[in-house]
């Protein structure tokens, strides 16, 4: 490595990162600690400014915008941007990967080339990393403690695989954009949401709902993604150092997601919040509704992204044979 003297440029470089999360969440909290570690790396040559809550994107046109260079980097929800890539929506699957943190790893390690190939051939983006956050619950305002009682509840769903899932169990799904779920609780647009138990603690969702369903489902999958046309506009020493970075983010986003797992719940319980699990009956009813949505997913899968879920489908079937 080599050093960047302070007279390298007149002024620095400025780029936009942009998030749908707010920095309270660890997804957007540790791109701000990915910003300090750019200038400390590159002597202040690139400066990258957090824009957190949806205030420059929303998650459906994230990719798009760093495709375009409209901001050069984002943290982008795969079921975001289904519309655009629906392979993106992998680890979104209902009950698809198993939670096993050690076997997760392997898993994303695995795809990310796969991922990274496709995003750099079809959009022009740099995939920095990727991984998957913490199981999703669904929290309610009153309890539920039964598939039964799930019947006609508004819940707000994100993506096209979580919303066929929010049907099949009963429910109905509603969207509602990330920024505006607190508002649509408050008001009864909706009765209560699918989140992580960290980030519904995070976001203050625990104000507005008291009941958590323990469905334990899939971890959403989560991607930091880089405009290509933004790497290819540094000078080649400020863009060794950035991407240099790769492995320390990582790191601390995979840190934190099993952290997640590990603290949200006694976080949310402490606000007084109570947990219902699912009985073991509704538990067989809800492996086998997910099955036929997967499928259904899958056979309407391009055949350019088709050999990704194949892979995916195999280390997972591998893993569920032997376990």
């Amino acid at each position: 490595m080599f050093s960047l003297t302070a007279t390298t440029f007149a002024a620095p470089i400025g780029w936009a990162d942009g998030h749908v999360t707010g920095t309270g969440y660890w997804t957007a909290g540790n791109a701000v600690k990915l910003t300090e570690d750019v200038t400390k790396a590159t002597n202040g040559a690139l400066k990258v400014t957090v824009f957190p809550g949806s205030t420059l994107s929303t998650g459906a046109d994230a990719m798009n915008n760093v495709t375009a260079n409209v901001m050069q980097m984002a943290g982008v929800w795969g079921s975001h941007v289904a519309g655009q890539e629906q392979i993106m929506e992998l680890f979104d699957l209902p009950m698809f990967v198993p939670w096993d943190f050690e076997f997760r790893t392997k898993l994303w390690d695995a795809m990310y080339p796969d991922f990274a190939e496709m995003l750099h051939k079809k959009h022009g983006i740099w995939l920095m990393t990727m991984l998957q956050v913490e199981p999703r619950m669904i929290y309610t305002k009153r309890p539920i403690k039964s598939l039964d009682e799930l019947k006609g509840v508004k819940i707000r769903s994100m993506g096209p695989v979580e919303t066929s899932f929010t049907r099949a169990l009963g429910a109905t799904p509603v969207p509602v954009e990330a920024a505006e779920i607190y508002t649509a609780l408050q008001q009864g647009l909706v009765d209560g949401n699918w989140f992580p138990d960290s980030a519904q603690y995070a976001f203050k969702f625990h104000e507005v709902t008291r009941y958590i369903f323990d469905l334990n489902n899939a971890g959403a999958g989560y991607f930091v993604m880089v405009s290509e046309k933004a790497l290819d506009g540094l000078p080649a020493n400020v863009r060794q150092e950035f991407m240099g970075l790769r492995d320390l983010h990582s790191k601390r986003l995979r840190e934190s997601s099993l952290d997640g797992t590990k603290k949200g719940r006694s976080l949310l319980e402490g606000t007084g919040m109570k947990a219902n699990v699912v009985p073991a009956a509704d538990r067989k009813r809800i492996m086998s509704m997910s099955s036929p949505i997967v499928e259904e997913w899958a056979a309407r899968l391009p055949a350019d992204t088709r050999p990704i879920y194949l892979k995916a489908k195999r280390l997972v079937d591998e893993y569920n044979a032997s376990h």
